[in-house]
């Protein structure tokens, strides 16, 4: 009864292990998802001009957005 009781608990740890490392990963793609919006909206936002004074054309908001949420 013993080893079943101790596969049973270390089951269920599996378990709540697995759990946890999902609930982060989402929580993680949560994130780059909100850091890439943002980023994404506050270049769009910008004219022509000011994305030319900072370098940049319209071509390159979405890698960019999607660089910087890669950092995350």
């Amino acid at each position: 009864m013993t080893n079943t009781t101790y596969s049973t608990t270390s089951q269920t740890a599996g378990l709540v292990s697995y759990f946890n490392a999902l609930r982060d990963e989402v929580a993680a793609r949560i994130n780059r998802s909100r850091v890439y919006r943002k980023t994404f909206n506050e270049l769009n936002a910008m004219s022509d001009r000011e994305l030319a004074d900072i370098g940049l054309s319209r071509l390159q908001i979405a890698d960019i957005a999607a660089d910087t949420a890669a950092q995350i």
